[in-house]
């Protein structure tokens, strides 16, 4: 696996939130762009039978964002050596179609990180907002370049934006059979 520790840099945004710059990260992520979008409305049956927002893809259409990821994980949380791959899904919105409703991933896996193509203006909205009842819920709107790494079981949901420019998240997962906790703050999930 090659190093990326030269193209990444990391920040605590929220103790049950870590955000990952990757530099080049959003312009590899665009040149599968137009595949995403076939992909997302070519499932719309699949999305419909299982009564879910995404579609997962094929694994050669997201090599970099697994290998990025799978780097992240390596480097930053303490997780068990024996992990299950996931499959990396989309979810694809806009103003007029989204689904903002509450979720997690808890019995999928155990880190989730999502990463965003062409992400809407910080006042169209399209936020993640996440949620660790008792606390408030918080909100973290995506950024080109950036890889959001947060506990699968956190209660999250994508907010409605305000344009018609499809916002595409790619949701990837890891399943640890120990709790992950970050190496640089201690932060365990």
């Amino acid at each position: 696996m090659r190093d990326y520790r030269e193209i990444i840099n990391f920040w605590r945004y929220h103790e049950y939130l870590h955000l990952y710059k990757v530099e080049g990260l959003h312009d590899k992520l665009c040149e599968e762009k137009e595949y995403y979008l076939y992909e997302y409305e070519k499932g719309k049956e699949y999305r419909d039978k299982e009564g879910s927002a995404n579609v997962p893809l094929r694994s050669d259409r997201y090599d970099f964002m697994n290998e990025v990821c799978r780097f992240i994980t390596k480097e930053y949380y303490s997780v068990s050596d024996d992990w299950e791959p996931t499959c990396c899904m989309a979810y694809i919105q806009d103003k007029d179609n989204y689904r903002d409703v509450w979720h997690h991933h808890m019995k999928d896996t155990s880190i989730t990180a999502t990463a965003y193509i062409d992400p809407p203006e910080p006042d169209n909205g399209g936020e993640l907002e996440l949620w660790y009842p008792p606390q408030d819920p918080f909100k973290y709107h995506p950024e080109k370049d950036v890889i959001a790494f947060f506990p699968s079981w956190l209660l999250h949901r994508p907010l409605p934006q305000t344009t018609d420019e499809k916002r595409i998240c790619l949701n990837w997962g890891y399943i640890s059979y120990t709790r992950p906790i970050n190496k640089l703050t201690g932060d365990r999930w």
